[in-house]
């Protein structure tokens, strides 16, 4: 009945009235979904960010540990007190 006043409203016919209701409603969803995944793909480059951070920090303390780094290596808690 409320499609049926509109298409009257707007001298249109009941399948006008419902295939713009339905572009709009597309249009909005496509909308609403386009902006989610811009989104969506920032927080994946910030955790890219992120990840990428990690990778260098535990690249930097395996040369530590390995004594590879300037004041690195580890001693074992062994040796540590006889040198």
């Amino acid at each position: 009945m409320l499609i049926e006043r509109l298409a009257e409203e707007r001298e249109k016919s009941v399948s006008e009235v419902i295939r713009t209701l339905v572009n709009r409603s597309l249009d909005k969803i496509y909308e609403d979904t386009r902006l989610e995944l811009e989104r969506i793909d920032e927080l994946v480059e910030e955790k890219r960010k992120e990840l990428r951070e990690l990778e260098e920090t535990r690249e930097h303390l395996h040369k530590v540990v390995e004594g590879e780094e300037e004041g690195g290596g580890l001693t074992t808690p062994c040796t540590a007190g006889r040198r």
